[in-house]
């Protein structure tokens, strides 16, 4: 690692960064995509009440107008090392190790921000890339019509996107950070 001239030391294969207090700051990671991704009916909220089997596999689409309306709900989130058990709205900033900055962009197919880290195992995690990828975690409506994009069928769309978290996992929907 070199250090710059800003007192920051910085990992020169990446854009990882860390300060003097020992915070790692993670630029443009790609915590979200507009995308069809396959979620099992008890995932979708709702789903008994629309009708769908709990053990099913249903596409759904992330369109990127819904995540460009979403981006100020993520500003400020936490970060957390996995998902929790139960994933519900009760604030989890006991399980934070970091938090995602409010420098969200939306640049196609993805959502781009930084994130910051302070918990030692996390860093660590993410350093020996043990620890690499993404996977937000938000509310939303789903809206079970059917459609294609780019000749890819899909059984519903998220809509009114709400971010919850972002959990740093082994292996995640939205692919690698840096």
């Amino acid at each position: 690692m070199q250090v710059t001239k800003d007192g920051l030391a910085m990992d020169a294969k990446s854009a990882r960064e860390v300060d003097k207090f020992g915070k790692m700051y993670v630029r443009d990671n790609r915590i979200s995509k507009a995308n069809i991704s396959g979620y099992y009916g008890v995932e979708i909220p709702g789903y008994e009440k629309l009708g769908l089997e709990s053990r099913k596999i249903y596409q759904l689409y992330r369109p990127p107008q819904e995540l460009e309306k979403a981006m100020p709900t993520f500003n400020g989130i936490p970060v957390l090392m996995g998902h929790p058990a139960e994933n519900n709205t009760k604030p989890i900033t006991d399980l934070a190790v970091g938090a995602v900055m409010n420098d969200i962009r939306f640049e196609f197919p993805y959502l781009i921000a930084s994130i910051s880290i302070w918990d030692e195992a996390a860093k660590a995690g993410i350093e020996t890339d043990i620890q690499r990828e993404l996977s937000p975690s938000y509310s939303y409506v789903p809206d079970m019509t059917q459609g294609s994009v780019d000749g890819e069928a899909y059984d519903g769309v998220m809509r009114n996107i709400h971010a919850y978290h972002l959990a740093i996992v082994p292996d995640g929907r939205t692919g690698q950070m840096f």
